[in-house]
């Protein structure tokens, strides 16, 4: 049933967007858009809900993180220092920063992505990810995401 709901148009028409978002003129455009287009609460609102539903933000900030980590380590380890040079409240800092600059990003990003859609399609898809079914799948990967990023840098720190 999960999957189900990736393969509807609404799915795959969302999927061309985020896509174009990669594009080589998509940051021009994304910002002519961010100052010529005011978006209501209510469609911010929606795009908040898709960014919890799909971890937008949060796979970012994962991401992020373990870049900055293995960065440190794979640092720490060519030059030969011993030990952390950093705590876990500066990490947990530096993330709780990250979570609310890319919370906002992901709104604005969603929000372009999405500009196509009308106000109810977008509350249709929303609703179709909205289930136990689709929150389930998206939970488990975003659980999956940082232990194989972790595994990732522990096969990189053991090869370097």
């Amino acid at each position: 049933p999960a999957l189900r709901v990736y393969q509807l148009p609404i799915a795959k028409r969302a999927r061309n967007f985020e896509a174009a978002l990669g594009l080589s003129s998509a940051a021009d455009k994304f910002h002519q858009f961010q100052q010529q287009h005011t978006s209501s609460e209510q469609r911010r609102a929606l795009a908040r809900q898709l960014d919890g539903l799909l971890h937008c933000s949060e796979i970012a900030v994962i991401l992020q993180t373990e870049i900055d980590i293995s960065t440190r380590m794979l640092s720490a380890k060519l030059t030969g220092e011993q030990g952390n040079q950093w705590s876990r409240e500066d990490l947990d800092s530096q993330q709780a920063l990250r979570q609310a600059h890319m919370a906002a990003l992901a709104e604005d990003l969603l929000l372009y992505a999405y500009r196509f859609f009308k106000d109810d399609e977008l509350k249709a898809y929303v609703a179709e990810l909205d289930t136990p079914a689709v929150r389930a799948l998206t939970d488990s990967a975003l659980k999956a995401f940082p232990q194989v990023l972790k595994a990732g840098r522990a096969v990189a720190l053991t090869d370097s």
